[in-house]
């Protein structure tokens, strides 16, 4: 059996974008194109400001980069609270389930398909 593989080096934005991309191949519930493009972004964010990735002050540099309106953005992430990928706390913060994050430094993926036609 052949294994198909292939190393990117991506900086942050890219990283995060590039990881999104794959994992939503096997989503049960995906996500958009605009959707990964926002959260990419929102990921290369620590959670410096009071603990909220998504601050206010955040959310203008978001739509700044990516020239969305406050109603826009807010419509992608309710459609992400209401897919499961970010929830809101107790606190009424959004926070990205951790499923969708990356290791920081180096991410492998490992898939494995099986032709089930082939297999009986």
């Amino acid at each position: 059996m052949k294994a198909l593989g292939k190393t990117l080096q991506l900086e942050n934005e890219a990283y995060y974008l590039k990881n999104l991309e794959i994992i939503n191949t096997v989503l049960p519930v995906k996500l958009s194109e605009k959707e990964i493009e926002i959260l990419s972004l929102f990921m290369t964010y620590e959670n410096n400001i009071n603990g909220d990735r998504f601050s206010s002050i955040i959310r203008k540099e978001v739509m700044k980069k990516l020239s969305l309106s406050p109603g826009g953005l807010g419509n992608h992430l309710a459609s992400m609270i209401n897919k499961g990928h970010l929830v809101k706390t107790l606190e009424n913060r959004i926070q990205i389930k951790p499923y969708l994050f990356p290791n920081p430094n180096e991410q492998n993926y490992h898939f494995r398909l099986i032709n089930n036609a082939v297999h009986k």
